[in-house]
């Protein structure tokens, strides 16, 4: 289905981010290469992943995934059709919002929030007519 990698704090990151991201990485050793069969959060974050074309032409994005999680749905309609991902540690991206440990908490609290579908909420922007 596709290869994935993880997330590496960048050098301007929080201190937080650099050991949840960077740290706690060393410290349990990942698999170089692993083979993915079912989902989990996080699963081929199309942040860094490379997918089949044939794959995507067959199945698109679910547009109700609105706020996000879509990329997990994709995985999820293809690992239950028998498909895998291979997760690379050569295949990471550096990625960093320079948040605190509350934010952090929050965010991952979020992301797992993202299992099922919510649609698009607008932030509450208004144009010039006030509407």
């Amino acid at each position: 289905m596709g290869v994935y990698g993880g997330i590496r704090a960048l050098p301007d990151g929080s201190v937080w981010e650099k050991l949840l991201w960077n740290r706690w990485r060393a410290i349990l050793r990942f698999p170089k290469i692993a083979i993915v069969k079912k989902e989990s959060m996080g699963v081929l974050g199309f942040t860094n992943a490379m997918i089949r074309r044939d794959l995507w032409d067959a199945h698109h994005f679910d547009e109700a995934y609105g706020a996000g999680g879509e990329d997990g749905e994709w995985a999820r309609y293809w690992f239950a059709r028998g498909y895998i991902a291979v997760k690379s540690t050569k295949f990471s991206v550096y990625h960093s919002h320079g948040l605190g440990l509350r934010a952090l908490r929050k965010q991952w609290k979020y992301w797992a929030s993202l299992a099922s579908p919510r649609p698009f909420q607008a932030l509450g922007f208004r144009n010039e007519k006030g509407a």
